[in-house]
Protein backbone atom coordinates (compact mmCIF):
# COMPACT_ATOMS: atom_id res chain seq x y z
CA UNK A 1 0.00 0.00 0.00
CA UNK A 2 1.24 3.93 -0.97
CA UNK A 3 4.54 2.67 -2.59
CA UNK A 4 5.88 -0.03 -5.32
CA UNK A 5 5.27 -0.94 -8.25
CA UNK A 6 1.76 -2.57 -7.94
CA UNK A 7 0.57 0.54 -6.49
CA UNK A 8 1.78 3.16 -9.21
CA UNK A 9 0.69 1.15 -11.91
CA UNK A 10 -2.85 1.48 -10.91
CA UNK A 11 -2.35 5.33 -10.76
CA UNK A 12 -1.30 4.73 -14.57
CA UNK A 13 -4.06 2.83 -15.22
CA UNK A 14 -6.64 5.48 -14.56
CA UNK A 15 -4.93 7.99 -15.93
CA UNK A 16 -5.37 5.80 -19.00
CA UNK A 17 -9.05 5.11 -18.40
CA UNK A 18 -9.46 9.20 -17.03
CA UNK A 19 -7.81 10.50 -19.95
CA UNK A 20 -10.31 8.28 -22.63
CA UNK A 21 -13.36 9.31 -20.75
CA UNK A 22 -13.66 12.74 -18.90
CA UNK A 23 -10.56 13.70 -21.51
CA UNK A 24 -12.65 12.76 -24.80
CA UNK A 25 -16.08 14.87 -23.05
CA UNK A 26 -13.56 17.81 -21.85
CA UNK A 27 -12.69 18.49 -25.61
CA UNK A 28 -16.37 18.55 -26.51
CA UNK A 29 -15.31 21.98 -27.37
CA UNK A 30 -14.28 20.35 -30.76
CA UNK A 31 -17.42 19.60 -31.95
CA UNK A 32 -19.53 21.97 -30.27
CA UNK A 33 -19.41 24.70 -33.20
CA UNK A 34 -18.65 21.84 -35.44
CA UNK A 35 -22.08 20.36 -34.89
CA UNK A 36 -23.58 23.98 -35.29
CA UNK A 37 -22.93 24.31 -38.13
CA UNK A 38 -23.17 20.99 -40.18
CA UNK A 39 -26.75 20.98 -38.46
CA UNK A 40 -27.79 24.03 -38.37
CA UNK A 41 -28.99 23.68 -34.89
CA UNK A 42 -28.72 26.22 -31.94
CA UNK A 43 -25.80 26.02 -29.12
CA UNK A 44 -28.28 24.67 -26.63
CA UNK A 45 -29.33 21.96 -28.85
CA UNK A 46 -25.60 20.46 -29.16
CA UNK A 47 -24.95 21.01 -25.67
CA UNK A 48 -27.39 18.54 -24.84
CA UNK A 49 -24.97 16.16 -26.19
CA UNK A 50 -22.21 16.40 -24.38
CA UNK A 51 -23.91 17.20 -21.33
CA UNK A 52 -25.90 14.09 -21.66
CA UNK A 53 -22.25 11.94 -22.29
CA UNK A 54 -20.86 14.31 -19.12
CA UNK A 55 -24.09 13.05 -16.70
CA UNK A 56 -23.77 9.51 -17.49
CA UNK A 57 -19.95 9.32 -17.04
CA UNK A 58 -20.83 10.85 -14.15
CA UNK A 59 -23.61 8.95 -12.58
CA UNK A 60 -22.41 5.69 -13.55
CA UNK A 61 -19.07 6.29 -12.18
CA UNK A 62 -19.74 7.60 -8.92
CA UNK A 63 -22.45 6.16 -7.91
CA UNK A 64 -21.49 2.46 -8.95
CA UNK A 65 -17.59 2.42 -8.93
CA UNK A 66 -17.45 1.18 -5.26
CA UNK A 67 -19.55 -1.92 -6.03
CA UNK A 68 -17.52 -2.97 -8.56
CA UNK A 69 -16.14 -6.53 -7.93
CA UNK A 70 -12.41 -7.73 -8.76
CA UNK A 71 -13.74 -10.80 -10.47
CA UNK A 72 -15.55 -8.59 -13.28
CA UNK A 73 -13.08 -5.66 -13.05
CA UNK A 74 -11.06 -6.21 -16.26
CA UNK A 75 -14.42 -6.98 -18.37
CA UNK A 76 -15.97 -4.13 -17.13
CA UNK A 77 -13.01 -1.58 -18.38
CA UNK A 78 -12.54 -3.87 -22.06
CA UNK A 79 -15.88 -3.60 -22.76
CA UNK A 80 -16.43 0.54 -21.47
CA UNK A 81 -13.35 0.88 -23.88
CA UNK A 82 -15.04 -1.06 -26.41
CA UNK A 83 -18.37 0.91 -26.04
CA UNK A 84 -16.01 3.90 -26.15
CA UNK A 85 -14.32 3.29 -29.00
CA UNK A 86 -17.72 1.92 -31.08
CA UNK A 87 -19.27 5.25 -30.07
CA UNK A 88 -16.49 7.43 -31.99
CA UNK A 89 -16.32 5.15 -34.86
CA UNK A 90 -20.02 5.63 -35.04
CA UNK A 91 -19.37 9.27 -34.50
CA UNK A 92 -17.45 9.06 -37.20
CA UNK A 93 -20.39 8.00 -39.82
CA UNK A 94 -23.16 10.33 -38.71
CA UNK A 95 -25.60 11.29 -41.40
CA UNK A 96 -26.53 15.13 -40.32
CA UNK A 97 -28.80 13.99 -37.87
CA UNK A 98 -29.10 15.22 -34.73
CA UNK A 99 -30.80 12.85 -32.96
CA UNK A 100 -28.30 9.75 -34.12
CA UNK A 101 -25.18 12.08 -32.34
CA UNK A 102 -27.72 12.43 -29.50
CA UNK A 103 -27.42 8.73 -28.81
CA UNK A 104 -24.29 7.71 -30.11
CA UNK A 105 -22.05 10.72 -28.95
CA UNK A 106 -24.25 11.71 -25.74
CA UNK A 107 -26.05 8.48 -24.69
CA UNK A 108 -23.98 5.62 -26.03
CA UNK A 109 -20.42 7.24 -25.28
CA UNK A 110 -21.53 8.26 -22.04
CA UNK A 111 -22.60 5.13 -20.73
CA UNK A 112 -19.25 3.51 -22.21
CA UNK A 113 -17.92 6.62 -19.96
CA UNK A 114 -19.55 5.33 -16.70
CA UNK A 115 -18.26 1.66 -17.50
CA UNK A 116 -14.86 2.83 -17.80
CA UNK A 117 -14.66 5.24 -14.64
CA UNK A 118 -16.85 2.93 -12.08
CA UNK A 119 -13.43 0.86 -11.80
CA UNK A 120 -11.64 4.05 -10.96
CA UNK A 121 -13.39 4.53 -8.08
CA UNK A 122 -12.41 1.93 -6.18
CA UNK A 123 -9.01 0.83 -7.71
CA UNK A 124 -7.18 3.43 -5.92
CA UNK A 125 -8.52 3.57 -2.23
CA UNK A 126 -7.58 -0.01 -2.41
CA UNK A 127 -4.04 0.54 -3.09
CA UNK A 128 -3.36 4.31 -1.59
CA UNK A 129 -3.84 5.34 2.07
CA UNK A 130 -1.57 7.69 3.32
CA UNK A 131 -0.67 9.25 -0.22
CA UNK A 132 -4.48 8.77 -1.30
CA UNK A 133 -4.60 12.65 -2.46
CA UNK A 134 -1.35 12.93 -4.44
CA UNK A 135 -2.71 9.12 -6.26
CA UNK A 136 -6.01 10.92 -7.26
CA UNK A 137 -4.62 14.42 -8.70
CA UNK A 138 -1.97 12.12 -10.36
CA UNK A 139 -4.56 9.96 -12.11
CA UNK A 140 -7.28 12.91 -12.32
CA UNK A 141 -4.75 14.25 -15.04
CA UNK A 142 -5.67 12.11 -17.49
CA UNK A 143 -9.05 14.43 -17.72
CA UNK A 144 -7.13 17.32 -18.41
CA UNK A 145 -4.49 15.69 -20.33
CA UNK A 146 -7.24 13.89 -23.17
CA UNK A 147 -8.82 17.11 -22.83
CA UNK A 148 -5.62 19.00 -23.98
CA UNK A 149 -4.49 15.99 -26.45
CA UNK A 150 -7.53 15.34 -28.46
CA UNK A 151 -8.46 19.08 -29.57
CA UNK A 152 -4.63 19.80 -30.72
CA UNK A 153 -3.80 16.19 -32.54
CA UNK A 154 -6.75 16.41 -34.30
CA UNK A 155 -7.66 20.14 -35.04
CA UNK A 156 -4.09 21.13 -35.77
CA UNK A 157 -2.41 17.57 -37.36
CA UNK A 158 -4.64 15.10 -38.25
CA UNK A 159 -8.21 17.08 -39.52
CA UNK A 160 -6.56 19.25 -42.18
CA UNK A 161 -5.34 16.42 -44.00
CA UNK A 162 -7.44 13.55 -43.65
CA UNK A 163 -10.85 15.21 -42.40
CA UNK A 164 -13.00 14.92 -39.19
CA UNK A 165 -14.43 11.25 -39.57
CA UNK A 166 -11.15 9.70 -40.34
CA UNK A 167 -9.33 11.48 -37.25
CA UNK A 168 -12.46 10.15 -35.03
CA UNK A 169 -11.59 7.49 -36.14
CA UNK A 170 -7.88 7.33 -35.93
CA UNK A 171 -8.67 8.89 -32.27
CA UNK A 172 -11.32 5.29 -31.21
CA UNK A 173 -7.98 2.90 -32.43
CA UNK A 174 -6.27 5.19 -29.99
CA UNK A 175 -8.85 4.56 -27.44
CA UNK A 176 -9.65 0.86 -27.81
CA UNK A 177 -5.31 0.38 -27.31
CA UNK A 178 -5.18 2.56 -24.14
CA UNK A 179 -8.14 0.60 -22.94
CA UNK A 180 -6.78 -2.25 -23.21
CA UNK A 181 -3.18 -1.08 -21.69
CA UNK A 182 -4.92 0.16 -18.96
CA UNK A 183 -6.92 -3.10 -17.81
CA UNK A 184 -3.95 -5.17 -18.06
CA UNK A 185 -1.89 -2.86 -15.88
CA UNK A 186 -4.63 -2.63 -13.06
CA UNK A 187 -4.45 -5.20 -10.68
CA UNK A 188 -7.65 -4.91 -8.16
CA UNK A 189 -7.76 -6.56 -4.67
CA UNK A 190 -10.36 -8.44 -3.23
CA UNK A 191 -12.28 -6.09 -1.00
CA UNK A 192 -15.38 -6.70 0.77
CA UNK A 193 -17.78 -4.03 0.25
CA UNK A 194 -20.53 -3.66 2.87
CA UNK A 195 -23.53 -0.95 3.21
CA UNK A 196 -26.45 -0.03 1.01
CA UNK A 197 -25.88 1.84 -2.26
CA UNK A 198 -28.34 4.60 -0.69
CA UNK A 199 -28.45 6.49 2.18
CA UNK A 200 -31.15 8.60 2.60
CA UNK A 201 -30.71 9.13 6.46
CA UNK A 202 -27.62 11.13 4.95
CA UNK A 203 -29.62 14.23 4.49
CA UNK A 204 -31.08 14.78 7.84
CA UNK A 205 -27.11 15.94 8.29
CA UNK A 206 -27.14 19.69 7.40
CA UNK A 207 -23.62 19.30 7.04
CA UNK A 208 -23.82 16.51 4.07
CA UNK A 209 -27.21 18.52 2.56
CA UNK A 210 -25.24 21.45 2.30
CA UNK A 211 -22.19 20.06 1.26
CA UNK A 212 -24.59 18.43 -1.75
CA UNK A 213 -26.12 21.01 -2.50
CA UNK A 214 -22.56 23.07 -3.13
CA UNK A 215 -21.53 20.39 -5.31
CA UNK A 216 -25.37 20.64 -7.41
CA UNK A 217 -24.43 24.49 -7.83
CA UNK A 218 -20.69 24.19 -8.32
CA UNK A 219 -21.54 22.07 -11.19
CA UNK A 220 -24.11 23.77 -12.95
CA UNK A 221 -21.68 26.48 -13.70
CA UNK A 222 -18.18 24.63 -13.97
CA UNK A 223 -18.78 22.99 -16.96
CA UNK A 224 -19.65 25.72 -19.59
CA UNK A 225 -16.50 27.30 -20.35
CA UNK A 226 -15.10 23.31 -21.91
CA UNK A 227 -18.19 23.74 -24.06
CA UNK A 228 -18.49 27.25 -25.73
CA UNK A 229 -14.21 28.40 -24.74
CA UNK A 230 -13.15 28.19 -28.72
CA UNK A 231 -16.67 29.72 -29.83
CA UNK A 232 -16.17 33.08 -27.10
CA UNK A 233 -12.54 33.37 -28.50
CA UNK A 234 -14.30 33.96 -31.89
CA UNK A 235 -17.44 35.63 -31.43
CA UNK A 236 -15.32 38.10 -29.08
CA UNK A 237 -11.78 38.48 -30.62
CA UNK A 238 -12.13 37.39 -34.19
CA UNK A 239 -9.57 34.92 -33.86
CA UNK A 240 -9.67 32.27 -36.70
CA UNK A 241 -10.93 28.52 -35.46
CA UNK A 242 -7.65 27.05 -35.77
CA UNK A 243 -6.56 29.31 -32.98
CA UNK A 244 -9.32 29.00 -31.01
CA UNK A 245 -8.70 25.59 -30.25
CA UNK A 246 -5.14 26.14 -29.37
CA UNK A 247 -6.72 28.19 -26.48
CA UNK A 248 -8.80 25.36 -25.55
CA UNK A 249 -5.72 22.90 -25.47
CA UNK A 250 -4.23 26.11 -23.05
CA UNK A 251 -6.88 25.44 -20.79
CA UNK A 252 -6.56 21.81 -20.50
CA UNK A 253 -2.46 22.22 -19.99
CA UNK A 254 -2.99 24.63 -17.16
CA UNK A 255 -5.61 22.30 -15.96
CA UNK A 256 -2.60 19.28 -15.67
CA UNK A 257 -1.46 21.99 -13.33
CA UNK A 258 -4.35 22.52 -11.53
CA UNK A 259 -4.54 19.18 -10.38
CA UNK A 260 -1.20 18.37 -9.08
CA UNK A 261 -0.39 21.45 -7.15
CA UNK A 262 -2.88 22.27 -4.72
CA UNK A 263 -2.71 18.07 -3.82
CA UNK A 264 1.01 18.33 -3.26
CA UNK A 265 -0.06 21.18 -1.00
CA UNK A 266 -2.82 19.78 0.81
CA UNK A 267 -0.91 16.64 1.18
CA UNK A 268 1.38 18.30 3.44
CA UNK A 269 -1.12 21.02 5.00
CA UNK A 270 -4.19 19.42 5.14
CA UNK A 271 -6.25 22.60 3.85
CA UNK A 272 -8.52 20.55 1.32
CA UNK A 273 -11.39 22.53 2.65
CA UNK A 274 -9.76 26.06 3.10
CA UNK A 275 -7.91 25.65 -0.44
CA UNK A 276 -11.80 24.33 -1.83
CA UNK A 277 -13.28 27.50 -0.76
CA UNK A 278 -10.74 29.62 -2.49
CA UNK A 279 -10.67 28.16 -5.72
CA UNK A 280 -14.74 28.94 -5.81
CA UNK A 281 -13.94 32.19 -4.83
CA UNK A 282 -11.43 33.00 -8.00
CA UNK A 283 -13.70 31.14 -10.01
CA UNK A 284 -16.94 33.43 -9.12
CA UNK A 285 -14.54 36.38 -9.88
CA UNK A 286 -12.95 35.07 -12.85
CA UNK A 287 -16.56 34.43 -14.43
CA UNK A 288 -18.13 37.79 -13.53
CA UNK A 289 -14.59 39.70 -14.90
CA UNK A 290 -13.91 38.01 -18.35
CA UNK A 291 -16.47 38.69 -20.19
CA UNK A 292 -16.26 42.43 -19.41
CA UNK A 293 -12.79 42.28 -21.61
CA UNK A 294 -12.06 42.53 -24.83
CA UNK A 295 -8.69 42.34 -25.34
CA UNK A 296 -5.99 39.28 -25.98
CA UNK A 297 -4.50 39.47 -22.76
CA UNK A 298 -7.03 39.24 -20.49
CA UNK A 299 -8.93 36.54 -22.44
CA UNK A 300 -5.27 34.78 -21.88
CA UNK A 301 -4.64 35.39 -18.14
CA UNK A 302 -9.20 34.07 -17.71
CA UNK A 303 -8.47 31.20 -19.63
CA UNK A 304 -5.55 29.82 -17.79
CA UNK A 305 -6.83 30.81 -14.58
CA UNK A 306 -10.26 29.23 -15.14
CA UNK A 307 -8.95 25.82 -16.09
CA UNK A 308 -5.99 25.59 -13.49
CA UNK A 309 -8.89 26.74 -10.51
CA UNK A 310 -12.14 24.76 -12.32
CA UNK A 311 -9.40 21.03 -12.50
CA UNK A 312 -7.81 21.65 -9.31
CA UNK A 313 -11.73 22.25 -7.98
CA UNK A 314 -12.56 19.05 -9.10
CA UNK A 315 -9.83 16.98 -7.49
CA UNK A 316 -10.44 17.91 -4.03
CA UNK A 317 -14.19 16.66 -4.06
CA UNK A 318 -13.13 13.32 -3.36
CA UNK A 319 -10.60 13.76 -0.76
CA UNK A 320 -13.24 16.95 0.79
CA UNK A 321 -15.84 14.48 0.98
CA UNK A 322 -13.27 11.69 3.24
CA UNK A 323 -12.52 14.78 4.94
CA UNK A 324 -15.73 15.04 5.92
CA UNK A 325 -16.94 11.65 6.80
CA UNK A 326 -14.01 11.22 8.76
CA UNK A 327 -14.57 14.44 11.17
CA UNK A 328 -18.04 13.33 11.76
CA UNK A 329 -17.00 9.72 12.03
CA UNK A 330 -19.48 8.43 9.82
CA UNK A 331 -19.98 4.85 9.44
CA UNK A 332 -17.31 3.09 6.91
CA UNK A 333 -19.99 1.19 5.71
CA UNK A 334 -22.14 3.97 4.37
CA UNK A 335 -19.46 6.32 3.18
CA UNK A 336 -19.26 4.90 -0.23
CA UNK A 337 -23.29 5.60 -0.69
CA UNK A 338 -22.77 8.72 0.74
CA UNK A 339 -20.22 9.67 -1.85
CA UNK A 340 -22.11 8.54 -5.00
CA UNK A 341 -25.20 10.65 -3.74
CA UNK A 342 -23.42 13.23 -3.64
CA UNK A 343 -22.32 13.13 -7.32
CA UNK A 344 -25.37 11.72 -8.75
CA UNK A 345 -26.61 15.01 -7.53
CA UNK A 346 -23.51 16.65 -9.28
CA UNK A 347 -24.27 14.90 -12.61
CA UNK A 348 -27.57 16.01 -12.73
CA UNK A 349 -26.33 19.71 -12.45
CA UNK A 350 -23.54 18.65 -15.13
CA UNK A 351 -26.76 17.46 -17.65
CA UNK A 352 -28.42 20.67 -17.47
CA UNK A 353 -25.81 23.34 -17.23
CA UNK A 354 -24.56 23.72 -20.64
CA UNK A 355 -27.81 23.92 -22.51
CA UNK A 356 -28.80 25.96 -20.40
CA UNK A 357 -25.96 28.16 -20.37
CA UNK A 358 -26.27 27.61 -24.46
CA UNK A 359 -29.61 28.76 -24.31
CA UNK A 360 -28.64 31.86 -22.66
CA UNK A 361 -26.38 32.30 -25.35
CA UNK A 362 -28.49 31.76 -28.56
CA UNK A 363 -30.94 34.64 -26.94
CA UNK A 364 -27.69 36.89 -26.52
CA UNK A 365 -26.82 36.27 -30.31
CA UNK A 366 -23.44 34.43 -29.11
CA UNK A 367 -22.08 36.52 -26.69
CA UNK A 368 -20.38 35.10 -23.79
CA UNK A 369 -21.81 37.73 -21.07
CA UNK A 370 -24.90 35.67 -20.01
CA UNK A 371 -23.71 31.99 -19.77
CA UNK A 372 -20.76 33.81 -17.96
CA UNK A 373 -22.77 35.63 -15.37
CA UNK A 374 -25.17 32.21 -14.95
CA UNK A 375 -21.89 30.26 -14.57
CA UNK A 376 -20.35 32.85 -11.80
CA UNK A 377 -23.85 33.31 -9.72
CA UNK A 378 -24.64 29.03 -9.97
CA UNK A 379 -20.70 28.58 -8.73
CA UNK A 380 -21.17 31.69 -6.52
CA UNK A 381 -24.15 29.93 -4.66
CA UNK A 382 -21.86 26.84 -4.54
CA UNK A 383 -19.24 28.22 -2.92
CA UNK A 384 -21.55 30.12 -0.51
CA UNK A 385 -23.36 26.73 0.66
CA UNK A 386 -19.23 25.17 0.48
CA UNK A 387 -18.90 27.93 3.48
CA UNK A 388 -22.17 26.89 5.06
CA UNK A 389 -21.20 23.48 5.42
Amino acid sequence: VDSGEIAWRQVLSCFLTVMNSSGFVSSFALFQGTWQKSLSRSASDIAWIGSFALFLGHAIGSACGYMVHPKYFRFLMIFGGFSVCLCIFLTSIYDDSYGYLVIVQGIGMGIGNGLLLAPCTSLISQHFVKRRKLALALYSCGAPFGGAMFPLVSNRHLKPMIGLKWTLRDIGCLTIFTSILAAGLASPRHVQREGPLIDLKAFRDPTYSLFTASTFFTFLGLYNVYFYLPIWWQTQLGVSEDESFFWLVICNCAGIVGRLVPALVTERYYWTFFMLYKLFIVLTMVCFWWPTQNNREAFIFSTVMYGFCANAAQSFYPTALWTLFSEARTDYRLIGARIGMTFLVGSLACLIGPPIAGAIMDYNDGKMLGPMIFSGIAIGLGCLLLGAS
